[in-house]
């Protein structure tokens, strides 16, 4: 719906789920007037690859600003892996994220560890090519 691609009961049914569930289970939307719209942020769980103390690792996150907020460092990533420049990186730098389990994270900004954890990785998945990680690849389970 953020993206302009139907209403929440177009897009309920074409999921083959009520729009209630919808509601319930993302904490995306609220009511204005007689319509639901979406919210700019939601509470959906999901697997995401990131990168932490040199090794590449999976954690379920539970909402949309994590989520964002991990793209953005996958951007950075991937930036010093294709160009060498790990200026984006800065950005990073003694922050913190929370999981679901609410266990803190820190983000992986050294160059060279970063380096090794990719060439540690069994195959090379396009410098961090798939930010979605499926749920039995993950580290911890919240």
């Amino acid at each position: 719906m953020r993206r302009g691609e139907g209403s929440l009961s177009k897009l309920a049914r074409k999921a083959g789920i009520s729009p209630k569930t919808v509601r319930r289970a993302s904490g995306a939307f609220q009511k204005r007037g007689s319509r639901w719209v979406a919210t700019r942020s939601d509470r959906i769980q999901r697997y995401l690859q990131t990168y932490e103390h040199g090794a590449r690792r999976s954690f379920l996150v539970g909402d949309s600003k994590t989520a964002t907020l991990l793209s953005r460092y996958a951007n950075a990533v991937r930036h010093y892996f294709e160009t060498g420049d790990a200026s984006r990186l800065k950005e990073f730098e003694g922050r913190t994220y929370v999981d679901v389990a609410g266990k803190f994270h820190t983000f992986e900004t050294d160059p060279r560890k970063l380096r090794a954890a990719l060439e540690r990785s069994e195959a090379d998945f396009g410098a961090f090519g798939d930010l979605y990680a499926e749920p039995e690849e993950a580290d911890e389970i919240g």
